[in-house]
């Protein structure tokens, strides 16, 4: 079975309930592969329209847009922070921040953990509903207590983004 039928058979269907990002790995291999620019570590000028080309045709076969689709190098670092960035961007909120806490520090932009960041408390609201209200004090303490106990490195963070909030 190939890929495309897999998508076209499996996931398209359920596209609403499936956050999707396409991503091309190993583009630094991208004809012509002599054309990577090692000082400035990323694609030449012919790769550049041999890797828009790939984008192309990947969002015309498989139907999906092109800014889901992100071409990287992890052997050169290139794009990483821009594909973490995508993937916490789709996905749920409740799901965002274990991305963030999981990718390596280099690779995860202040706006990504925002994100993150913001995706917790907005998961808390949505589940919580209506009741928001009346108990999001108490929340935002007993949010704040257990990044402290299990997430110093963020605690900080979370709480004056809570307080900003409120």
């Amino acid at each position: 079975m190939s890929a495309i039928s897999v998508y076209r058979d499996i996931l398209e269907p359920n596209i609403k309930n499936c956050p999707v990002v396409f991503i091309i790995t190993q583009i630094d291999k991208i004809e012509p592969y002599r054309d990577w620019d090692i000082r400035n570590n990323k694609p030449g000028e012919k790769q550049i329209v041999n890797i828009q080309e790939k984008i192309n045709d990947i969002s015309s076969r498989f139907n999906i847009s092109t800014n889901k689709i992100i071409p990287v190098s992890s052997t050169d670092s290139y794009n990483l922070v821009q594909l973490v960035n995508k993937v916490v961007e789709v996905l749920p909120n409740e799901k965002k921040y274990s991305v963030v806490r999981e990718a390596k520090e280099e690779n995860v932009s202040e706006e990504a953990t925002k994100s993150a960041e913001k995706g917790i408390f907005d998961h808390v609201k949505e589940f919580i509903g209506d009741a928001w209200e009346v108990v999001k004090d108490q929340v935002v303490v007993v949010v704040a207590e257990a990044a402290i106990k299990y997430v110093p490195k963020i605690a900080k963070k979370i709480w004056d983004w809570a307080k900003s909030w409120f």
